[in-house]
């Protein structure tokens, strides 16, 4: 089924939106509907991003999963939403430090961390889950993607969790030209 103009509106305000989150910092699905204008959809943003068209060669979608960082997205309470089996662990795996190497980008059999730190020196934290899934990244685009820099731990519910303190993006509004807001725009909307 087709989108009305208005719901093809809103797509692209979403992605354009998610475009200007700055690498290695993530913001909420509530904020990016606020500096939208819509406070009351967040649930609506995440729907946009669950619904972003892949970048395999046979789609023509101007906005796709490798010009629009879906993975900078997360719920308010700085906790990457759970979605499908492996979802949460993908998303943080993207946001790339810490505990996660997405099953994604490695596959399917398992090394002990102990292992991962000679496979991985630049990975500082390597505490939980105990093993993680592991193969070469397909792609430099893969690796460029990885190369985030945000922590994401783990909740005492297992929930993956990042600090929005220290990672959060809350501008009080959008660039014009999808130019980085300055740093005092920043502070002044981290709340």
């Amino acid at each position: 089924m087709a989108r009305s103009d208005e719901a093809e509106w809103w797509f692209n305000a979403v992605y354009a939106a998610v475009q200007q989150v700055p690498r290695g910092r993530v913001t909420s699905y509530g904020h990016i509907a606020r500096l939208l204008g819509r406070s009351e959809r967040p649930r609506q943003v995440g729907v946009c991003l669950k619904h972003l068209p892949s970048s395999s060669a046979n789609t023509n979608h101007h906005f796709h999963d490798a010009n629009v960082p879906w993975q900078r997205v997360i719920n308010a309470k700085g906790i990457i939403s759970p979605r499908g089996p492996g979802g949460a662990t993908r998303q943080a795996a993207f946001l790339g430090r810490g505990s996660y190497i997405s099953e994604y980008l490695i596959p399917s059999f398992s090394v002990p961390n102990a292992e991962l730190q000679d496979i991985f020196p630049e990975q500082k934290t390597l505490s939980t889950p105990k093993t993680c899934l592991v193969r070469p990244l397909k792609s430099n685009a893969d690796s460029e993607v990885c190369a985030e820099g945000v922590t994401v731990g783990t909740g005492d519910l297992g929930e993956l969790t990042v600090d929005l303190g220290a990672y959060g993006w809350f501008p009080q509004f959008l660039t014009s030209d999808g130019a980085e807001a300055s740093e005092s725009e920043e502070e002044e909307g981290s709340g």
